[in-house]
Formats: C-alpha cells, sequence, structure tokens
C-alpha cells in the first residue's frame, strides 16, 4: 500500500472512529479488558440553581457560598433562555451549609430547596452530596396508570455496575413480575400478577468493587386503594393502651404509683389487630388509623401537672430508646400483623412521632446532652408558651431537643425514616410541632418525598400546632392562622390539626351553643381561604387533650374534672345526644380529612387527661348504640360519595340554627342541611334524599328537628345555562399582532377583540379567560354584544389580552421584543392588558384564590370599549361621570402635577398629599397608578362589587385596606353615584362564570371581507360575505423587444440574461465537481482493496 493510500485510510478511520465514539464510548473494566460502557453513569458534579422569583428584580451578579469554603464565593452563570443562574462543583460526600449571594451583598436561601441546617448558630441551606462512585437506581412510572414501570440501573462515576442485587418485593415471591433487560441496563416490571392491596420493591446490590449500592424504596397500592387521596381519609385516633386488650401477657403488672385512670390498663397492637378483622373499621367507615407513640416509653410513673398526682408512660410521650417497640404494647411481630391486617383492609396506618423532647431516660439524653436545650419551664413566672415556644421545657424530666444541632437533627430523622419504613406505615403525626424548629418539619418531609414517595404514593404528615383563640374577629386570629401555616406547604406537613375551627365551631356552638349557625358557617368557610394552598387539614370534636364532646355538650359542670375522687362526667342525657349528632354530621360533611377521636363515634363521657382516656367501652345500648349506628351510616356515605370528601364548600342557606351548604366537585354536588332547632320546610334544588329523615314534596323539603339531612340530585343535573354560548375556538394569533405573534401563538377572537395566549398556557385556561370576556360584552348569552360600540372600539384599537404562564415568563418576551413593536405601541396600534395563568382560578371567589380573569378583563373593557365609546361618561380623565363618583369615593381630587412621577414611580402621582381621609371608601395607595389607573380600578371595584365578587367575609376583609364596601347591598349605600352610573349603562348586569357551553357553540363569527388584496379588507372578520372590493389591475407594461444574438463573451453585452445564464453554468459546474470527486474516491478505494496496480 502506497503512502498516499495510507493517508487516505487512516483519515477514513479516524472518521469512523470519533463517530464510533460518539455512539458508544468504550471503558475498561477493573482487569483491563475493554467492554461496554454503562448506559448510565452519575454525574461527579453537584448543580447549584436558582431563578428570580416571578416579578422580581432581576440581579446583575449571583454567587454561590458554601460550607467548603466560606472565603470564596463562587460565580453563577445566567442562561438567558431560561433565567436560571446555576453552577456545578464537585464535592465530597457529605452535608453542607450554603446560600446564594446576589450582588455581592444579599445573602439568601435556596428557595427551591427546603431543607435547612444551621452553622455557627446561622440558618443555611443544606445540601446532601451523595457518593457518587456508588451505583444507585431510579424509578420509571407508568404515563397511563402513575404505577411503576421501570427501574433504572445507574453506574457509578467511576464505571463500576452493580454485580448482585436488584428489586425485591416484600409481600413475596411472585414469578414474571420483574424481568432484567441487559440491553436498556434496566428492569421491565409487571404488575398484573399482584394481588390488590400495598407493596413495596426495595431495590439494593452490590457494585463490582464490593461497595453497597445506593438503595431505593418503592410503596405502592394497586386496585381501588391506588386512587386514594388524603381528602378520603376518616383518620381515627386510637390510644393503643387504652383500645382493646388482645393479649393479657403482655400487660403491665409491676407496682405502680399513678393514680387512678393514670396507669397502664392493657391496650395492645392484638386488640387493633382483633376490631381490624372484625369489621368495626370497616363498618364505620374508617381508612386510616393514627396511633400514639408506640416507642418504649419510660418505667414509672412521673407527677402531672397538678403537683399532686402522678401519671405513668402509657400515651407514648416520654420515648426512653429511639428504635425498639415498647413491650407493653406488643412485640415487633404483633406491631407488624397489625399494620399487614389494615392495609389488606384497605386502611393506612399513621405513627405518632415525637419530635419535640425525650424523656430523661433516653440515651440520647445522657450520651449527648449538647443536643438538648437548656431552657425554662414552659408556663413558668417569665416563660410564656408562645414566648419560649422553642426551647422551654413541658416537664423537669423531659429533656428538650435542639433542632439547630446538626447531630441531633439528623438522627431524629433517621429514626423517623427507620420507624416508618421498618414497619411498613404511612404516614405520621408529629406531636407538638410549634415547639420545634421549621427545619425539623421541612427537613423530615424532604427527606420522607425522597425515600417514600417516588411510586406516587402521598405519605401524610400532620402536625399538632396547638394554638389557641383570640377573639370573633378574624383579624384576631391571623396570627393563629399564621403560626399553623408557617409548617405547611409543598415541602413541609401535608396539613394539621384544626385547632382554630375546633375552637369556633366546638367551643363557641356545637358544644356549648353560646354562637349561632352563622358563627359556624362563617368558621367552616374561614378553613377554606385562610390555609395554605393544598392543605389537607383535619378538623375535630375531641381528642386525648381535650374534654370529651359529649361531656362539654352536657355542661354539668364536671367536663373540666380529671381525677377520680373528683365528680367526673356520667353518662350524658338526651340533649348532648342531640348535640353530638350534629357535630359528627358537621364534621363529617366538611372538607378536609377529619379526625374521628375513639369512642366520639359512640358519646363515651370523660373529663379532661387523663379522665378523657377511659378504657374504651364496646357494650353499648340505647343512644349510645344509636349515636354509633347514625356515625357509620354517615361515615359509609361519605366513603362512597367523592363530592363529600373532595368538594368544595359552599353556603347556600344559613341562619339561627338552620345551616345549609354544598360541596360540590365538578358536576357532581351534594346538599348538606344541619338543623339544631324545630322543624323546618325549605325549598331546595335536589330531588333525592340519601342520608336523614327528611321528606320531600313539590320541591320542598321538610325537615326534622335536630337533624342532619344530605341529598343529592337522582338524575343528571340540567345543561348549564349561566355559561357563554359563542363559539370560542383556539386560532392562530392574527399578524395583526406584530411580533407577539412568535410568543404568543394561539389566540380566541370575542366579538373580534383577541386573547393571545404562549404555547405553554393551557387550552382550558384561555376558554375560561375568554368565556369570562364573553360574559362581560354579553351577559344574556344570546350571541349579540349588549353594545356595538364599546365592541367596535375595541376592534379599532386592535385590543387584546395577552396571557403568558408567569411575570417572569412576561418579563423574558418583552427583552425580545424588537424596538419596532414599542413604536407601534406608542403610536397606538395595539391596546393590551395582561393576565397571568398562575393567577386564574376559575370560579374563585375567596381572598387566596380569587380569579383574576374578572378584574384584568374587565381593565380591557373599560379602559379601551367604554371610554372610547362614551368618553363623558367613562373616559379616565377628570370632569367625566366615572372621575366625578371616583372624585366622591377617594374623598376628593388628587392628581399628579407631573405625569413622569408616575412613569418613574416616583412622587406622590395621584395619591392626596396627607392620606386619604376617613370619610372615603376607596384608598388605593399605590404610588406607580396614576389618575387615570385610579379609575380603572375604581370601576373594577364597583362593578364587581355591584355583581356580588366581593361578597365572601373573608375576601371583603381581604380587600377592606383599598376598597371598603363589599356587598351589592353596601355599594349602593355608600356609593350611589356609581351605581347610578353602572345601571344607567350597557355594562353587564349578571358576573360572568367563565363556563362555556361545548354541546350548544353559538355564534362568534363576524361577517366581512377576508381578501387581504381587497380594498376593504377587514381584518377582524371571521366569516366572507362576499363583499370584497377589489383593487383596478394596473395595465401590463409594453413588451421590450427580441435582444439581438451576440456571440460576444463580454458579460455587459448579455443585458438582463446574463444573471440567470451563469447561474446555471455555475450549479453545472459543481455538480461536474461533485461527480468527479465521487469517481476519484471510488478509485482510491478499489486500489486499497485489491491493489490492482500489483503492489504488495
Amino acid at each position: 500500500m502506497s503512502s498516499r493510500q495510507k493517508s487516505i485510510l487512516l483519515v477514513i478511520l479516524l472518521v469512523f472512529q470519533s463517530w464510533l465514539v460518539i455512539q458508544v464510548q468504550p471503558i475498561s473494566s477493573a482487569d483491563g479488558e475493554g467492554v461496554s460502557a454503562p448506559l448510565r453513569v452519575r454525574n461527579t458534579m453537584t448543580e447549584f440553581s436558582w431563578q428570580p422569583s416571578s416579578g422580581g428584580v432581576l440581579p446583575s451578579n449571583v454567587s454561590l457560598v458554601g460550607e467548603w469554603n466560606w472565603e470564596v464565593p463562587v460565580e453563577m452563570v445566567m442562561n438567558t433562555t431560561t433565567g436560571f443562574w446555576s453552577v456545578e462543583l464537585e464535592l465530597d460526600e457529605g452535608i453542607y451549609c450554603y446560600k446564594f449571594i446576589l450582588e455581592g451583598a444579599d445573602y439568601i436561601f435556596d428557595a427551591s430547596n427546603p431543607e435547612r441546617i444551621y452553622c455557627d448558630g446561622v440558618e443555611n441551606s443544606l445540601a446532601r452530596v451523595k457518593n457518587h462512585t456508588r451505583s444507585t437506581f431510579s424509578l420509571e412510572l407508568d404515563s397511563a396508570t402513575g404505577l411503576p414501570a421501570r427501574i433504572l440501573l445507574h453506574s457509578g462515576s467511576d464505571g463500576s455496575s452493580l454485580s448482585t442485587g436488584g428489586p425485591q418485593l416484600n409481600s413475596g415471591f411472585y414469578p414474571g413480575i420483574i424481568t432484567f433487560n441487559q440491553t436498556t441496563e434496566a428492569w421491565d416490571i409487571d404488575l398484573s400478577v399482584l394481588p390488590e392491596g400495598k407493596h413495596t420493591f426495595h431495590v439494593s446490590g452490590v457494585d463490582d468493587d464490593g461497595f453497597a449500592a445506593e438503595d431505593l424504596l418503592i410503596p405502592f397500592w394497586l386496585g381501588p386503594q391506588q386512587d386514594f387521596i388524603w381528602e378520603d381519609a376518616l383518620i381515627y385516633m386510637v390510644m393503643t393502651d387504652r383500645f382493646v386488650n388482645g393479649n393479657t401477657s403482655n400487660d403491665d403488672n409491676s407496682s405502680s404509683t399513678a393514680a387512678t385512670g393514670a396507669g397502664w390498663q392493657g391496650g395492645d397492637f392484638a386488640g387493633i389487630t382483633e376490631m381490624i378483622d372484625s369489621g368495626y373499621f370497616t363498618n364505620l367507615g374508617v381508612n386510616a388509623l393514627w396511633l400514639t407513640p408506640f416507642n418504649s416509653a419510660a418505667q414509672g410513673s412521673e407527677m402531672a401537672g397538678d403537683g399532686v398526682h402522678e401519671v405513668s408512660g402509657y400515651h407514648g410521650y416520654w420515648p426512653t430508646a429511639p428504635r425498639s417497640v415498647d413491650s407493653r404494647l406488643g412485640s415487633e411481630a404483633e406491631l407488624e400483623a397489625m399494620v399487614t391486617s389494615a392495609h389488606e383492609h384497605g386502611i393506612r396506618v399513621m405513627m405518632d412521632f415525637v419530635v419535640n423532647h425525650v424523656h430523661e431516660d433516653h440515651p440520647y439524653y445522657s450520651q449527648n446532652p449538647e443536643w438538648f436545650n437548656q431552657g425554662c419551664l414552659c408556663g413558668s413566672t417569665d416563660c410564656d408558651w408562645n414566648e419560649h415556644r422553642l426551647d422551654c421545657l413541658f416537664r423537669d424530666y423531659m429533656p428538650d431537643l435542639d433542632w439547630k444541632n446538626r447531630d441531633a437533627s439528623e438522627q431524629m430523622i433517621a429514626d423517623g425514616m427507620w420507624w416508618l419504613e421498618r414497619f411498613d406505615l404511612d404516614g405520621a403525626r408529629l406531636d407538638a410541632v410549634k415547639h420545634v424548629d421549621d427545619l425539623a418539619v421541612y427537613n423530615f418531609a424532604s427527606r420522607i418525598e425522597q425515600r417514600f414517595e417516588s411510586g406516587g404514593v402521598d405519605y401524610y404528615l400532620k402536625g399538632e400546632t396547638a394554638m389557641g383563640w383570640v377573639g370573633h374577629e378574624l383579624a384576631d386570629n391571623l396570627g393563629e392562622y399564621a403560626t399553623i401555616n408557617s409548617y405547611m406547604g409543598e415541602h413541609g406537613l401535608d396539613g394539621q390539626a384544626d385547632f382554630v375551627l375546633y375552637h369556633a365551631v366546638v367551643d363557641n356552638v356545637l358544644a356549648s351553643g353560646n354562637m349561632d349557625y352563622q358563627h359556624l358557617d362563617y368558621w367552616t368557610n374561614r378553613s377554606q381561604d385562610q390555609y395554605v394552598e393544598g392543605a389537607v387539614m383535619n378538623p375535630f370534636i375531641g381528642s386525648h387533650d381535650t374534654p370529651r364532646f359529649i361531656s362539654r355538650a352536657e355542661d354539668s359542670g364536671t367536663q373540666w374534672n380529671q381525677w377520680v375522687e373528683q365528680d367526673r362526667p356520667g353518662n350524658p342525657p338526651t340533649e348532648a345526644y342531640d348535640k353530638a349528632r350534629q357535630a359528627i354530621g358537621w364534621l363529617l360533611t366538611t372538607p378536609g380529612a377529619p379526625i374521628l377521636y375513639m369512642g366520639d363515634e359512640s358519646g363515651q363521657p370523660g373529663g379532661a387527661d387523663p379522665d378523657n382516656r377511659r378504657m374504651m367501652d364496646f357494650n353499648l345500648s340505647g343512644q349510645g348504640l344509636e349515636l354509633l349506628n347514625f356515625t357509620s351510616e354517615l361515615a359509609q356515605l361519605r366513603l362512597e360519595n367523592v363530592a363529600l370528601r373532595r368538594g368544595a364548600y359552599s353556603t347556600y342557606h344559613v341562619s339561627e340554627n338552620l345551616l345549609v351548604f354544598e360541596m360540590t366537585l365538578g358536576d357532581d354536588s351534594n346538599m348538606v342541611v344541619l338543623n339544631r332547632g324545630n322543624v323546618e320546610q325549605w325549598e331546595i334544588p335536589y330531588d333525592e334524599v340519601i342520608f336523614g329523615d327528611a321528606t320531600l314534596f313539590d320541591d320542598a323539603l321538610a325537615i326534622s328537628a335536630n337533624s342532619v339531612t344530605v341529598l343529592r340530585h337522582s338524575s343528571v343535573p340540567p345543561p348549564l345555562t349561566d355559561c357563554v354560548t359563542l363559539n370560542l375556538s383556539i386560532i392562530s394569533t392574527p399578524e395583526i399582532y406584530d411580533s407577539l405573534t412568535e410568543h404568543f401563538p394561539k389566540a380566541i377572537s370575542v366579538f373580534g377583540v383577541h386573547l393571545l395566549a404562549t404555547s405553554g398556557v393551557n387550552d382550558e385556561t384561555l376558554l375560561h379567560a375568554a368565556a369570562v370576556m364573553a360574559g362581560y360584552l354579553d351577559d344574556d348569552s344570546d350571541g349579540i354584544a349588549n353594545d356595538p360600540a364599546v365592541v367596535q372600539a375595541m376592534a379599532d384599537a386592535n385590543a387584546a389580552m395577552v396571557i403568558p404562564r408567569t411575570q417572569y415568563e412576561l418579563d423574558m418576551i418583552i427583552e425580545q421584543l424588537p424596538e419596532s413593536f414599542y413604536v407601534k405601541m406608542d403610536e397606538g396600534e395595539f391596546a393590551l392588558q395582561d393576565l397571568y395563568e398562575d393567577e386564574i382560578h376559575p370560579g374563585g371567589r375567596s381572598a387566596n384564590t380569587f380569579d383574576a380573569t374578572l378584574e384584568e378583563v374587565l381593565h380591557l373593557i373599560t379602559q379601551v370599549g367604554y371610554a372610547t365609546a362614551y368618553p363623558d361618561d367613562f373616559a379616565e380623565a377628570p370632569g367625566s361621570t366615572l372621575a366625578i363618583a371616583m372624585d366622591g369615593a377617594r374623598g376628593g381630587h388628587y392628581e399628579e402635577n407631573d405625569i413622569d412621577d408616575c412613569e418613574e414611580e416616583e412622587g406622590p402621582c395621584a395619591l392626596p398629599t396627607g392620606g386619604y381621609s376617613e370619610s372615603s371608601w376607596y384608598h388605593y395607595d399605590d404610588g406607580t397608578c396614576d389618575y387615570s389607573c385610579m379609575a380603572t380600578e375604581y370601576l373594577y371595584w364597583a362593578l364587581t362589587t355591584h355583581l356580588g365578587a366581593q361578597s365572601d367575609s373573608g375576601r371583603c376583609y381581604w380587600i377592606s385596606e383599598e376598597w371598603e364596601p363589599c356587598t351589592r347591598e353596601q355599594l349602593a349605600q355608600t356609593d350611589p353615584a356609581i351605581v347610578s352610573l353602572i345601571e344607567s349603562s350597557t355594562l353587564a348586569r349578571s358576573l360572568p362564570s367563565g363556563g362555556h357551553c361545548p354541546d350548544n357553540p353559538g355564534d362568534n363569527d363576524i361577517q366581512g371581507c377576508m381578501n387581504v388584496n381587497a380594498t376593504n379588507y377587514n381584518q377582524n372578520a371571521t366569516v366572507d360575505d362576499g363583499s370584497c372590493i377589489m383593487p383596478e389591475p394596473e395595465p401590463e407594461p409594453e413588451p421590450e423587444p427580441e435582444p439581438e444574438e451576440n456571440t460576444e463573451l463580454d458579460p455587459d453585452s448579455k443585458g438582463d440574461n446574463y444573471s440567470s445564464e451563469s447561474s446555471s453554468f455555475t450549479a453545472i459546474r459543481i455538480i461536474l465537481l461533485l461527480i468527479l470527486g465521487l469517481m476519484i474516491i471510488h478509485f482510491a478505494i478499489n486500489k486499497m482493496r485489491g491493489g490492482g496496480l500489483g503492489e504488495g
């Protein structure tokens, strides 16, 4: 082979090899032999990223600093497409404190990471860095079922892969359930062979170097329980020692100095299992059990809070060992059997985890005293329960854990994880949450999410943040709500015992009767709008910490007595049972995951702790048995009726002794009637009684005295009438919107006024916004606009709503729009109003979930449509009817001297220099809002109040800093001038629902010429009406004479034909050169293959 041939071959081989490297990267095994690279190899780097909050100021510099080197911040780089700042570091295995630094000075937490940790007394974000050289696993879920479908193997960063191991099922061996695919390096899962119930895969193994892989746990449910969410739960609280004695051999027979009723009484896991298997919980509609702590508890007894009586540790809240079951409750095997039986009956099991303290006999206290606070005794002089809630001791024998201590924090979380995994539990109740640092909750919740929820199962974490009752006004209790909320959120607790609701409803209405059912309804509504979004709260009427409900209802004066020598509550009278039925009727039909304390289902009596913890009595008769049957029947109805479990609460009617409300989920709804008074008759829109003894006749309901009634529609409800009948189809954004078409590609036309949306905005969101606009413009849904002049003014101005997903997305779009677009905006070619998808809440009327569509769409209609069509009345300038009414509402005429002040967000703008007068009822105080802006907001508040959108009591309080009248009646009394303007105009007479009638699309077509070349082209037309007028055709030019033939090569002599001829010639030359090149390559390859010239 010649050197030339060898060079050609070398080039070909190098090209092929580089292609091969891209496809499969070879690695070497431990013995040096080449093997195929693993498909998935762990990264050696740890990524940190930060994104500015929506609408926040964009910093020019972001850096990262952490425990690996506090002295040297690391600069982060911004991705201009996503807006994220990020950096990667190679860190050793461990946990690290870190923070982001904005502009070199502002140290902030990582908002995307809920875990926290203290370094040198300062709170930081916590980074957990795993050993990337170890193999690990990840899970893929089936997109249709949400169940585990495939487990992927990830080799360590050093290339070492798994040598032994894989997934194992905790519920037994089922052939064919797991198949390892060598090509994909993954285990394919076939769940069809498994029975219904709960199962768990544990994936583990050992790698080529003998190191254990980082394991993976995958719990999941099959069958009906797969669709369970925690709103479906009825949680039954069991104090194990006081429930059922199923195994007398484990009873505590030691001598005790505990007071009567305050010692161990023999209840155990075997007793709970016995009741599960008997069907007691199933018949009661219970599908979740919360058990008091079952860790090893203190021996002997301790002094109670009264300083007189002694109490034993039967309740479990004095732990003395981190990971052992108290033998007085049973063995580990009996606990396992109880959980297994519960799961077989579709019942989840929650443990009670003590996170605030231990007993002084606990090894953590003796071996690690630095893990504990050296605080005062809670409730003692200068040691308020709230002021010192994080460091005070409940009792001197209960050392208080310091969650700021890294070792203590990590160990306590590891213990909690151990209990959940070891006994296959489904969630936990965290005791005394308000007495621990936030990080105790958020770190524990985050670890649970990472460890247990990869298979799509939600482990429920509920807390006890025992707040009080400050007064009967919402404002009085905002602090109570805030403290409860502080522990809940996306990566925090899923819910909490609703103490505010307990005090409002049980203390003041259901037990005492001091307040009426309007009070009951008001505070039930507040539980829907005062807690963080997504929280599944726990309403309750009794607990192990409060006197028994029925004894409180009896109100004999004994309900707060505790000890046997006192006059303790006895068998309650009929009136108390009537109150219990009302209370349980309310508890089992309102939103949340209600807690039923053992014995409340049958009206067991009891005073304060420990008298409220008497041994469970199952020998029932008379009214106790009747109440149990009442509770069982209603709880079963709740279990079978999705709207009662997951529906939204809305008040239908309320009076002193009668509350009628609806629970609605989509098209499914139920009506609940609570009547603590005499016989009532009420007209209702439901036609079937499904619980209670009420009688229906001629659309009226005869309601018994002291009764609970539940109704439903016996047939499919009639089609919507409060919906838009226009054809609201999604189209491509018209070209008239210039550069916006690239960023907002889809649109809906409403009478020629467009709503534009980014590609990421949900179609249903866009349709809802369009339906709201149509509802404002055509409130009688006849397909004809209320006021064509208003619609024409908006169409002429190219008015449009622009709907991005978030303000951040809009900010990014604004940065990319060309200058020419803003020139057109300034020249009035467009009139735009923004609305973010994340502020759209269809049907939302409460303080926290108000539908902003009602505001932003109305702004566009009034600013552009009414102000243009009727300037005398609606111009947003001094002198119009609107402006005069607004000046009255604001207590005077306030207008900026220099409009640039508003544009620069400086100066007084349209605000009164000394603040609004006390007589004003519209007092918007945004300094960036000029006089025109003030008028826009004023008309929004007035019209939506007139239409009933602001009347929710929580919403009314929420908006009172800006706008005082919140009902139609209040507005009429306060501001007759604006009411007169509204009622004499063509403004909507009903509030848009945002609903759309898909089966009756109606007509939203605009007739006109649609030919863009026509002189009368209508850019807003959707149907061509044949009216197009085409321009006169221009006369054809005279034909040019044929050029004379010219054989000269001078290109100048070729005239107009030269360009095309030379282009054709160039193309031909290129093709010929390509053919020649291919022939040369073919010839060279043949020479190399066959040595055709006789070379050896």
